[in-house]
Order: structure tokens, then sequence, then C-alpha cells
């Protein structure tokens, strides 16, 4: 009966990971509000769903606070350019697309430029994870993903297209942002973790 409500038994487990996500989601919803911490809250939420899920470490939780304290200062210029720089993106292509017409050059250069934001968008979605493996000053750590992200390109469109996906889908429906954040990222780790892994001499590298 004992092994029956074990927290680690095939029937709970799923029940664990499912709270971990929705508390996990909440927490990076939380600190993020601020939206200069939108970087910090990002790195931490990587770091515990990287460590938590892939790697099966305990206390989640506690590696999100830890991580989002640590990285607190130093994300802060990296979240402004990149929150500069996309939404700058986005908003230049909203106004283009509502005021160009129905002309065949103004479709192309429409496309254009959503295959261009996808990009720029796909760069920034490296910034924060390689933040909560390395540690970069601001420079070399924008650096440092602009190479990934070139070096990996099919998997930065991914990353990107998912990463607008989710946004239209929690404005659309509100409901799904509680659980989004933390499934997202976990599906980010799919292709950012086989990347680090080949700078990485262990599991964790990240310089304290």
């Amino acid at each position: 009966m004992g092994g029956f409500f074990n927290a680690e038994s095939f029937i709970w487990k799923p029940f664990g990971y499912f709270a971990d996500v929705l508390i996990l989601s909440m927490l990076w919803l939380l600190c993020s509000l601020p939206v200069i911490t939108l970087g910090a809250a990002t790195t931490a939420l990587y770091d515990s769903v990287a460590h938590g899920f892939r790697y099966g470490e305990k206390q989640v939780y506690g590696r999100f606070f830890r991580t989002f304290k640590t990285e607190f200062l130093g994300s802060i210029p990296s979240t402004l350019l990149w929150l500069l720089v996309v939404g700058g993106c986005y908003w230049l292509l909203r106004r283009f697309i509502g005021t160009a017409g129905g002309a065949d050059l103004s479709v192309v250069a429409a496309m254009a430029g959503l295959v261009l934001l996808t990009v720029i968008s796909g760069i920034g979605c490296w910034v924060f994870p390689v933040l909560s493996r390395f540690t970069f000053g601001f420079v070399g750590l924008n650096l440092t993903a602009l190479k990934l992200s070139i070096a990996h390109l099919p998997s930065t469109l991914l990353m990107s297209v998912s990463l607008w996906f989710c946004i239209g889908v929690c404005v659309r429906y509100l409901v799904p942002v509680f659980v989004l954040p933390a499934l997202l990222i976990l599906f980010w780790s799919l292709f950012t973790e086989r990347v680090f892994k080949k700078y990485m001499p262990g599991q964790d590298n990240k310089e304290n």
C-alpha cells in the first residue's frame, strides 16, 4: 500500500511533473512582471527546467530562485536589448503590413520582414539559455548567442516559431500561459542541451 502512495511511483509521478510545470510557469510569470527581470526569470526557468526535467534533479524551485538572484543584475542589459530589438522589429513589421497595399512587391517585402523577425527572435531565444550554463559579460553573451543561432539555424528557427506560437496562444486564450512557459523551455532544451554538451566538461559547468 505504501508503494501506491509513493510520489515516485508511475501513478503519481506524472502529477508531480504537471505540478512542476505549473508552479515553474507561475514563478516565471510573477518574476517577469517588472519586465526588466524577464531575462533573469527566463534564465532561472531554463536552468530549473533543464536540470529538473532532463537530468532528474530535485529542488527545482530552490534552483529557480538561486539562479534568478545570481543573474538578476547581469541579465538586465541583455533583457533591454532584446525587448527593444524584437519589439521594434515586430512593431515595424505590423506598421508595414498595415499600410502596404496588395501589390506583389508589398507581399514579398512583408514575407521577408516576417522571416527577418523570425531569425532575430531566434537569436534572442539562445541568449538566456546560454546565460544559464556559462558565465559571460554582455558582449560575450550576445555574440555567443549569435554564433550559436547561425551555426544551428534549423534549431533557431524552430525555437523562434515555437515562441511566437506560444505567445499567440497565450494572448488569445490566456489560460495556457500558466503551463506553456515551462513547456516551451523544455522544448527548447531538446536543441540547446545537445549543443551545450559539446562545450561542457560535465553536466553543469556554470561558473559561480
